[in-house]
């Protein structure tokens, strides 16, 4: 069982604006649109459903945990 850690709001705050600065150039770097990300999401979720539905369900638990 896992100890349950909250971060102070302003914490959070800061580490949000700086993960989505680094994300926001990172995307800038590479040149993608939003359609790119969009469609490699959408390809990435569509691939994770095949994959859930071809596990059996006790090892579906076994992953997720």
């Amino acid at each position: 069982m896992a100890t349950q850690v909250t971060l102070p709001i302003a914490l959070k705050r800061e580490l949000f604006s700086v993960l989505t600065n680094d994300v926001r150039r990172q995307i800038e770097k590479r040149g993608l649109s939003e359609a790119e990300i969009v469609a490699d999401f959408d390809s990435w979720r569509k691939s994770k459903r095949e994959t859930c539905r071809r596990t059996p369900r006790s090892r579906r638990r076994d992953i997720l945990d």
